[in-house]
This record gives C-alpha cells, structure tokens and sequence, in this order.
C-alpha cells in the first residue's frame, strides 16, 4: 500500500531531518532550503487524514446543508479598476527594466522575486485568503466596457485551452529550463507574455480575460476557496461568504477547465517529485552530485507530461467507477483544495527566505537599503522554527485533504437522489484523495536535493 511504502521511505527521511536542514538551491531564487518532515509527523498526517475521510463520509447527508448564504460587500469603482491597472502595468514595465539593466543577481534583483516569490507564493497565498485580487492589478485595464467592440468573437469550443497551454508552458520554465531566475532571460518572458495578452484582448475583449488568459484563470480557481469572490453573474460586486461555497456552488462548464485544474495538481506535484532521490535514482542521476538543470531537462519533460497524464488518468477512472456505483460525474473542483494545500506547503520554506529576499529588494527600491539586507536563515535551521514549519505543513496537507472531501461530498448530496447513492459514487474520488494527500505527505517526507 501507499502508506506503508512511504511510511518506510520517510524513515529515511528521518535521519536527515536529524542532521539539520542545510541551505540548497531552489527553483526560485536560488536560495531555498529543504526540509523533510520527520516520520511521527508523516504518520500523524497519513493518520488524521484517513480518519478524517471516514468522519465526513458519515456526515454526508448534513454536508448537504451546506451554507450557501452570501453578504453583498459592494462594487468597487470602474475608475479605480482602471487605475489599478494602468500602475499595474507601470510597475511591470519598471521591473522589466530592472530586469534587463540592473544586477543579475536573482536574489537582489527585483525582478525574478516579484515573479517567483511575490506572485507565485505570495499572490496565491493571498488570493486565497481575500479573493481574486488579479482581476485588480493585472497589468493591463479593465476591458469589459469595450467587449462588445472586439473584432473577433471568442470561440465557445477553445474555452480554457489557451490557459491550459500556457499554464504548461509556465510550468515548463519554472520547473525545468536551466536559468528561470535569470533577470534578462525573465524580462523578455515577462515582456513576451504581456504583449502577446494585450493583441489577444485586441482580438477577443473580455472574454480572452474570462476564459483565456492563463493567470485569470488560475487566480480564478483559486479564488473558489476564498471567504471573499465575485456575485454570480455579476462580476463588479464583491460578496463574503463560507470558504469553499463557490467550488459547492460549482462553475459553468468550460471546455479544457478540468485539464487546467488537473495540471495545477500534476504542476506542484511534480516539482516536489523531481527533486526527491527516489526520483533521481529512477533517471539514474546521483543526487548527491547532481549535474545540474540541463542534464535532467528532457527526462524531466517527460516526467512533467507524465504526471499530468497519471493523474488525469486516474481521475478519469474514478469519474468512470462513480457513475458505474450510480453517482454522478466526480466533480474536478474537489481537487482544488488539494493542488493548494500542497502548493502552500511545499513552497512554504521558500517563501520564508526568499521572502526577506524580497524585502530587503523592495527596501532598495524605495531608498532604504542596497538590497542585501540580513537573511535570518536560521529559521530554517533552529529546531524549534523547523518543528513549526514542519507541523504547519502537515496542518496544510490535512486541512486541504478535509476541504477536499467535504466540498465533494456536499455536492454529491445535493445532487444524489439518496445518502447511500451519495455516499457510494463518491468513494472512488475519496479513495483517490486520500492517495493524493498521502502522495503530498510523502513528498515532504522524503530526502530531496534543492
């Protein structure tokens, strides 16, 4: 099973968490740390998230009751959208030629920190707490008013594929080209995608925001676990209600939606499995003496198109067991907790020392420093700080498993005719969450090179 193979593999794990966490070059900024959750916390985690499952299976017909009441919280001036995004757009042009012109260094240049740390890390993590603020300070204005102006209209059959082929092509750079941090290199990316979304909202108007832009999209999703979104069908109102009520709810269907949602899971986990020793013993890399980014890039390209095919795969066939035990399509949103909740733990470490990357970045900038200040990287190396992270990780995994689970199955009682049909199509998606999340514990479990 699973839970017995990684409960073993993260025995190994153990004995370097007893070694203490040591500094490794991340993805990011390049200078990360890694931290592997010692073994009582990996099965406390496996534990609690395997009982819990049980609990709510049980509370199915309650779940049904769940909240759906709202509170209409206003409508923010057009004019103030506007200019959001016109400073927005100001700031992205600024940082671009920080990018090119400044110093190269991924660490102090703003550039490479505002992307990876600032709006990776960062921006999900806050969209997640007060809503979809990308729809504010996306650098480009609000193009509703003019949508009835494009010259083309938007293909209802191409849906979310645009965000789907640039959520792969994101991942791709982040994941695996050899120098993602380097400013040039960025700049142009940044530069690149920019202009290429502005001549699309020339083309398409809004709808290219609503269904093609890759970052609308995804802030979009992760928005559906907010306590604050947007009024159904009414875009410009904001309202507060119950975290998860709009994943409950559920969304129009949108052609290539579930791919997208589907490779923001398959993304994250392969960025914490490419990196494990497990991993790299199966490509024949010693990850002791890792070669660097160029000498796994292709192996890695497979991996990145194999993952999203096995989970894709896998969904599909419990979407196929549900209907066959007479409930009905499992719904894709209920992974969405999940694909977070490791996005936040995983990137966790990252953010606390990039973070003060950041800062010190953004104190230059404003006259107050020469961008080096002092990085405490002893939060990641005094035992009681690492038991903290480790502990927080673990609360991530479970709570999103929980969300995960209660969001399906609430949905599933609403629809199902009974609490036993109810209960019966759902186990197939249950059974894949629970392997999901065990999946995700096990990754932070494991010996990992930066």
């Amino acid at each position: 099973m699973l839970g017995c193979r990684c409960a073993a593999i993260a025995g190994a794990a153990a004995v370097s968490a007893l070694l203490g966490s040591g500094p490794a070059w991340a993805h990011t900024a390049e200078q990360g740390f890694v931290l592997t959750l010692p073994t009582d916390l990996y099965v406390l985690g496996g534990t609690l998230v395997v009982a819990l499952s049980f609990v709510l299976v049980a509370l199915v017909p309650r779940l049904a009751a769940w909240p759906l009441g709202t509170i209409f919280l206003g409508r923010p001036p057009r004019w103030l959208v506007q200019a959001f995004g016109l400073a927005a757009l100001a700031m992205t042009f600024s940082l671009v030629v920080v990018g090119v012109t400044g110093t190269q260094d991924p660490t102090v240049n703003p550039l490479p920190l505002t992307v990876w740390t600032v709006g990776w890390i960062g921006f999900t993590t806050l969209s997640l707490i007060v809503g979809n603020l990308w729809t504010v300070i996306r650098p480009w204005p609000d193009w509703r008013a003019g949508a009835r102006r494009a010259p083309l209209a938007y293909p209802a059959w191409l849906g979310a594929w645009p965000a789907f082929a640039g959520l792969a092509a994101f991942a791709w750079f982040e994941l695996i080209h050899t120098t993602p941090a380097n400013p040039t290199l960025l700049a142009w990316v940044v530069t690149v995608y920019v202009l290429g979304t502005w001549v699309a909202i020339a083309l398409f108007g809004a709808a290219w925001l609503r269904d093609g832009e890759t970052f609308s999209v995804y802030f979009r999703m992760v928005s559906w676990l907010a306590p604050i979104g947007r009024r159904a069908g009414d875009d410009d109102a904001f309202e507060l209600r119950v975290p998860g009520t709009a994943l409950v709810r559920g969304t129009a269907p949108v052609p290539g939606l579930t791919a997208f949602v589907l490779l923001a899971l398959a993304t994250v986990s392969f960025d914490g499995l490419s990196r494990t020793f497990w991993w790299l013993g199966r490509v024949g890399v010693n990850p002791l003496d890792f070669p660097g980014r160029s000498a796994v890039a292709v192996v890695n390209t497979g991996g990145l198109i194999g993952t999203f095919a096995a989970l894709a795969g896998a969904f599909g066939l419990a979407r196929w067991l549900s209907r066959r035990l007479g409930g009905g399509p499992a719904p894709v949103a209920a992974l969405v907790p999940i694909a977070l909740g490791y996005h936040l733990a995983h990137y966790l470490p990252v953010a606390l020392i990039d973070g003060q990357y950041a800062w010190a970045a953004l104190l230059a900038a404003l006259g107050a420093g020469d961008g080096h200040g002092a990085i405490h990287g002893s939060l990641l190396s005094d035992h009681r700080s690492v038991r903290l992270v480790w502990r927080v990780q673990v609360a991530i995994i479970v709570a999103a498993h929980v969300a995960a689970i209660a969001v399906s199955h609430a949905r599933a009682a609403r629809a199902a005719a009974t609490s036993a049909t109810a209960v019966r199509g759902q186990l197939p998606l249950t059974a894949l969450m629970i392997g999901y999340t065990l999946f995700g514990l096990w990754l932070l479990s494991t010996p990992t090179i930066g």
